[in-house]
């Protein structure tokens, strides 16, 4: 590759952009740059230092035929830092620089962090802190960070399960003995085209599930499981969706244009039915969203009311015992709505006569032991400061959703 490769490409790319993530640093005679929000380090020489501190190249860039350009950067040099997107070529789209994640302060539950690009045959959990698809006033967004702050202000290990044989009954030897990471937030910036956003994170569905990984991600409100969805669709074709829900998500669809309810919550269901997916609900209950084309003309939905928790759990029997097969690969969606408020009340739309905490381990352990899981996500938790019971109730969920994943997926990595 040479030198002149990246400005002979096309002849409208008359200059290098900077990418608007990567900051300039100094320490001491060292020079590099820092990524705002991975923390990512490169390290430069005094050069391009002064190119990147020079406010005239963060507006407007570099001309790609500079002196200054080539005395800064040798081959390698240049490759890298295209690679690593802090050099954008003229027109780039945002899709091409901003697809990573933020690290946070303090990891879930202490899990160790790992890089998408090194997670291959693991276990790995994100978060998608997407709010905009759920109307209402909430903190969806920041539910997972408030998680991750209450495991840092109690010191909640994971690793610590260890001096615990049982608790709630659940043995955790598998959940120890897995590899499981996290790996941030998808980078979310609020001013960028929503529907961008939703194809970035189609894209990192993709690659966690090509790289044999089971990811587990946490949002953010059930608009997410749309993108996601169709990501590890892209590599496993005949990928079906089981969504647990209080909710039925089938908004308005013969009244509006699908395309205006793009990003609802309440519309997920409804588009999936409407690109021939197969859906499998449980858990409904209420005064909730109908559509007589989806539920009662459509052969890919089978819907379950649950009236009770033993309801819950003999229909998720029912539709395994005689619908779906072992061998059958499943992305499963959790709204956690689906409890009755009594158990878990931070929520946006709660709906009473839900099932409880142990029905819902018990109906998604049927779920997981019995088919093919792809991916999961968890949704809909409107956590705050002020609830530090549910976010307590939140992380037991969590711990319990880690081990079945674990106990049943775990051992597939290996073979």
């Amino acid at each position: 590759m040479s030198f002149g490769f990246y400005f002979q490409c096309s002849e409208m790319m008359n200059r290098i952009l900077l990418s608007p993530h990567y900051s300039p640093k100094r320490l001491q005679s060292r020079y590099y740059l820092e990524h705002k929000h991975t923390k990512k380090i490169i390290l430069i020489n005094s050069s391009l230092y002064e190119i990147f501190s020079d406010p005239y190249h963060q507006l407007f860039g570099i001309d790609n035929t500079s002196s200054k350009l080539k005395k800064s950067c040798n081959e390698n040099s240049l490759h890298m830092l295209f690679q690593e997107h802090a050099f954008l070529k003229e027109g780039s789209s945002y899709n091409e620089v901003s697809i990573f994640f933020v690290r946070p302060k303090g990891t879930l539950l202490g899990l160790p962090l790992i890089e998408k690009e090194k997670s291959l045959n693991s276990i790995v959990l994100f978060g998608v802190p997407i709010n905009i698809g759920n109307p209402n006033k909430n903190n969806l967004d920041q539910s997972l960070n408030i998680a991750r702050n209450y495991c840092s202000k109690y010191n909640l290990n994971i690793s610590h399960l260890k001096n615990a044989s049982s608790i709630k009954n659940e043995n955790y030897a598998f959940v120890l003995s897995n590899k499981i990471y996290e790996m941030g937030d998808i980078y979310i910036n609020k001013r960028q085209n929503i529907t961008d956003t939703f194809i970035r994170v189609q894209q990192i569905s993709k690659e966690l599930i090509q790289n044999n990984n089971l990811y587990i991600a946490i949002g953010g409100d059930h608009s997410i499981s749309y993108p996601l969805f169709k990501g590890a669709k892209n590599v496993h074709k005949d990928l079906i969706f089981i969504h647990i829900d209080a909710h039925n998500d089938l908004f308005m669809l013969s009244e509006c244009n699908f395309e205006d309810l793009y990003l609802s919550h309440s519309s997920l269901i409804g588009k999936l039915l409407i690109e021939e997916n197969k859906v499998y609900s449980f858990g409904l209950r209420g005064f909730v969203n109908s559509d007589s084309i989806a539920i009662g003309k459509n052969e890919n939905y089978n819907y379950n009311f649950s009236n009770s928790s033993n309801e819950f759990i003999e229909q998720i029997k029912n539709e395994l015992k005689y619908s779906l097969k072992k061998s059958q690969k499943v992305y499963l969606s959790i709204d956690i709505d689906v409890l009755d408020p009594r158990y878990f009340e931070s929520v946006t739309d709660p709906i009473p006569n839900g099932i409880n905490y142990d029905a819902l381990i018990e109906g998604i352990k049927l779920i997981i032991s019995s088919t093919n899981i792809i991916a999961i996500d968890v949704v809909e938790a409107n956590l705050n400061h002020n609830s530090p019971i549910d976010t307590h109730n939140y992380l037991q969920f969590i711990i319990s959703l880690l081990n079945l994943t674990c106990q049943y997926h775990g051992n597939k990595q290996d073979n």
